[in-house]
């Protein structure tokens, strides 16, 4: 290893603690402050966004994020080896959201998996590919997986500990047994109004 090798090594390591530290810190109005500022300033300032403790974004370049989301603490976003992930507005993740946009490509019997490479499904969408599409207006609950291809529809809800690889249509309730569509609840009538209506 040459003197400049290490001398790079060395002045990034600085920057790493320094990540971690923002990133980590704990669930404070100070810790919140400074996710915000770090990852809005790495994501193209996105408007009136949350970022829980250790939430993980690999390649800001890729990932677009819209206004007003929240992502729970420990979410992480890998979109290396695809086309990217697109988040829409008004988002919200529970805890421990995992997104892989590139696939490891495990066909072939002949040379060992970790030689074989990385694929990823290409979804146009807004005049743009990615691999990954979350519309408006989305809720994603616990633990929910996200792979490449997945395609979630605006206005749907995704329950805890889903995982996801292909297209869901707007205004769905994804289950453990299926995807259902999302129906609005009847008004909820005011009590002096129910009064009124017995006399």
């Amino acid at each position: 290893m040459t003197i400049a090798k290490i001398y790079a090594r060395l002045r990034e390591e600085p920057a790493g603690w320094l990540r971690f530290l923002i990133t980590h810190w704990p669930e404070t109005p100070s810790g919140s402050l400074l996710r915000r500022w770090y990852w809005n300033r790495r994501l193209g300032f996105p408007h009136d966004c949350g970022y829980g403790r250790a939430v993980v974004f690999d390649y800001p370049a890729l990932i677009h994020i819209g206004n007003r989301c929240d992502f729970s603490s420990e979410t992480q976003f890998f979109a290396s080896e695809s086309a990217g992930i697109f988040i829409g507005d008004e988002v919200i993740m529970g805890p421990q959201c995992y997104l892989r946009a590139g696939n490891h490509n495990i066909g072939r019997l002949d040379i060992p998996l970790r030689d074989q490479g990385h694929s990823h499904k290409s979804l146009p969408y807004l005049g743009q590919t990615y691999s990954i599409v979350v519309e408006n207006n989305v809720w994603l609950g616990a633990r929910v997986v996200l792979l490449s291809g997945a395609w979630i529809g605006t206005g749907t809800v995704v329950s805890a500990g889903s995982i996801i690889k292909d297209r869901i249509p707007p205004n769905s309730v994804v289950g453990k047994c299926g995807v259902y569509p999302r129906r609005a609840n009847p008004p909820a009538t005011p009590v002096a109004a129910q009064a009124a209506s017995l006399l």
